[in-house]
């Protein structure tokens, strides 16, 4: 069975719910059996269950974080046996929140610097059609009484302004919008989109340096963070 990450919200919420248990000294099964009783979407509860019977097991909370890093992230479970080792836990959830917090808003300002270029972008492509459906045809009955033949690129612009006039262009089109709904509503093709969509935003070159500093940063804030805990640089290195 496939296992799907929590969204940056969904972990921000868990952890912080576990801050304030831990902070709060209750046992950490009464604990998660406190958070399962709260408002949670499946993938939260599921997260929650797996957690709860990894504990009930006799695992401590680092080593059942780890075994759940699909779902959770590689970098907590060892930030927790590192804060369980030396008597922190609740200092590094604390912190583990707040790097959480941080990302999000740094991940809330890439969007909105990329949001101006791709909005121009679909803008231009809406004139681009906006020119093929309807000024191309006024110049070509001009272009028809020429006696020399047209330039190639002159007859490819003709050529799809006719297709999309034709109508054509629907089924493609409409064949492509089905297939992708198809995809993206299939369970478990979530993280495989936002892998693509990743992708291709950093084909541009803005927004693919944007993407590359919040990259670099995201590393360089959990690389501090697992040293700040206590593990050493090799081992953090791997995570």
């Amino acid at each position: 069975r496939l296992v799907i990450q929590l969204s940056l919200a969904e972990r921000i919420l868990v952890f912080n719910q576990l801050k304030q248990l831990v902070s709060a000294q209750l046992p950490l099964l009464e604990g998660i059996d406190w958070m399962l009783k709260c408002p949670n979407n499946p993938r939260i509860d599921e997260t929650l269950k797996a957690l709860r019977f990894a504990v009930s097991e006799g695992r401590t909370l680092g080593d059942a974080l780890t075994a759940l890093s699909p779902r959770v992230g590689r970098t907590i479970g060892p930030l927790i046996v590192a804060g369980e080792s030396a008597g922190r836990l609740d200092l590094v959830l604390e912190s583990w929140t707040i790097q959480l917090k941080n990302e999000q808003v740094q991940k809330q300002r890439l969007i909105k610097a990329a949001s101006y270029p791709l909005t121009i972008l679909v803008i231009a492509t809406f004139m681009m059609i906006g020119l093929l459906v309807w000024i191309v045809p006024q110049f070509e009955s001009l272009f028809l009484t020429f006696q020399k033949p047209l330039p190639i690129i002159t007859q490819w612009i003709i050529k799809i302004s006719q297709s999309l006039r034709d109508g054509q262009w629907f089924l493609p089109v409409a064949l492509l919008v089905i297939l992708s709904a198809l995809i993206i509503h299939r369970p478990g093709n979530g993280q495989y989109i936002k892998s693509l969509l990743d992708r291709a935003l950093r084909l541009m070159p803005p927004i693919r340096h944007l993407v590359n500093q919040y990259r670099w940063a995201q590393i360089a804030q959990r690389l501090g963070l697992l040293l700040q805990s206590g593990i050493q640089l090799q081992d953090a290195l791997l995570m």
